[in-house]
């Protein structure tokens, strides 16, 4: 007797299968991924990213957001950790045009986010920064887009200052790491 191959999902496929869950899912390369807890180094990154953002872009045309909105491309579904786009109407759920993603990298999640969702994150043609942020020690590395492509920065002591221009913003490892342990 021939088994039934299961076939690939699509996206609304996944966003159907989503709604149903409790739980958060990631579909990225075709593989659905259960979103997991976080260390506490990795919540106050967060919150320090969001806030540094909010108090730097003030009431200018983007705003901040925290990992419960999802990142939809023509092949993946992501819950970035923070990102900066246009204003959201309350009732959003998905962001179809960010400017800047920022990632924290966990050990569970590094390889993930620096390969299979970087991928994804580059097909998106409003994106000018990508923000992959280490928890355990101080250092950041910005991927801005220039016309040639991607360009990389390493941001780590002695420097400080991590500049997100195409949003007019500028963060300083002091402000993203405060009180964290790191």
């Amino acid at each position: 007797m021939a088994r039934a191959r299961p076939h690939p999902w699509t996206i609304e496929d996944f966003l159907a299968f989503e709604a149903e869950e409790l739980e958060r899912y990631e579909f990225v390369d075709g593989i659905v991924r259960m979103m997991t807890g976080a260390s506490a180094a990795h919540s106050r990154i967060k919150g320090n990213l969001l806030s540094a953002l909010d108090t730097t872009l003030g009431d200018g045309p983007c705003s901040a957001y925290v990992d419960d909105l999802k990142v939809v491309t023509a092949s993946a579904v992501m819950y970035p950790d923070v990102l900066v786009c246009r204003p959201l109407a309350p009732e959003d759920d998905r962001v179809p045009d960010p400017t800047v993603v920022v990632e924290v990298l966990s050990p569970t999640t590094e390889t993930h986010d620096r390969i299979r969702k970087w991928r994804e994150y580059q097909s998106i043609a409003t994106l000018q920064h990508f923000v992959l942020v280490a928890q355990s020690e101080r250092r950041v590395e910005l991927y801005t887009r220039e016309q040639g492509g991607w360009q990389l920065g390493v941001i780590e002591p002695p420097d400080d200052a991590i500049v997100l221009k195409a949003v007019g913003a500028k963060l300083s490892l002091e402000a993203i790491y405060r009180r964290s342990g790191r």
